[in-house]
This record gives structure tokens, C-alpha cells and sequence, in this order.
């Protein structure tokens, strides 16, 4: 089920998801490919073979700017006798 949360291109399917996002400006986007960034050597760091996002992304800018879900999940502990 939450593999089938994104498309190929690794937009969000929720409908409704995106509806009250506004898109970055081109000032916002120009700022955003002048940061400095070295996506081999981030993902070298991390020792992950690639990194999750929307496709075409700028990996900084999909770290702060796109919307994304995050799955959490827990674990049942039993609890403490009183």
C-alpha cells in the first residue's frame, strides 16, 4: 500500500495532495541550482545507491521545497507491570 503511494516519477498519488502547493518562483529555482551540492559524493556518504524524491529534482531543493510523505512506524512494547 504505501508503495503505491507515488508515481514513477516519484510525484505523491493522494489526491488532493499538491492542490495547495505553490510552485517555486524561477528566482527561487535559480537560487536553489546555485547552492553547492555534490550529489555523488552525498550519496557516497550516506552509502545510498541513489536518492528518493521527485524525478528531476535538485536534491537540496527536494530535501526542503517538494512535499513528501514520511511513513513512521512503531513498535509494540509490552507494558510495564504496576
Amino acid at each position: 500500500m504505501i508503495a503505491q503511494m507515488k508515481d514513477r516519477g516519484g510525484r505523491i498519488k493522494i489526491p488532493g495532495f499538491y492542490d495547495d502547493v505553490r510552485p517555486l518562483s524561477e528566482v527561487e529555482r535559480a537560487a536553489w541550482r546555485q547552492l553547492p551540492f555534490n550529489e555523488k559524493k552525498y550519496r557516497k556518504d550516506l552509502g545510498a545507491p541513489k536518492l528518493a524524491g521527485e524525478y528531476g529534482a535538485h536534491p537540496p531543493k527536494g530535501f526542503v521545497a517538494v512535499p513528501r510523505v514520511r511513513c513512521r512506524t512503531r513498535r509494540a512494547r509490552p507494558r510495564a507491570s504496576a
